[in-house]
């Protein structure tokens, strides 16, 4: 309590919203470098560290021509040093030559921590079940 009151929370969630919509921007715009900076470099997602997830993006956005990562029916909750969501995501790509679209979807949780100042990326961790 502070003077009767709690303080206003540091991190709203409007905040990860911005961070996350960005992400799925330039994941869809085939971005890798506008993705990575989202990323703190100790960042832990499915492809490993950030220098995975970098070599994995570049082949990915090399091999396709049209992709879509949405969030959906995130729940966030607060964290000592930032933001968790958990809820789920749904992906599309369609690699070049082939006119099928490959779609998955699943569930996800996504920690947003301030690094240096700005909100990044700590934790991307998804299941697939679709």
């Amino acid at each position: 309590m502070f003077g009767g009151r709690e303080p206003a929370s540091v991190f709203d969630p409007s905040v990860g919203r911005r961070v996350l919509n960005q992400f799925s921007s330039a994941y869809r715009d085939g971005q890798v470098q506008q993705v990575v900076v989202l990323f703190a470099p100790n960042a832990r997602t499915p492809e490993g560290n950030l220098v995975d997830l970098h070599q994995r993006y570049r082949s990915l956005f090399a091999a396709s021509s049209r992709r879509s990562l949405e969030f959906v029916d995130l729940e966030w909750r607060q964290l000592p040093n930032g933001l968790e969501a958990v809820g789920r995501y749904e992906w599309a790509m369609r690699p070049h030559g082939i006119a099928r679209t490959q779609a998955t979807s699943g569930r996800m949780r996504v920690v947003i921590e301030f690094v240096d100042g700005r909100p990044l990326i700590v934790l991307l961790d998804q299941r697939d079940v679709g």
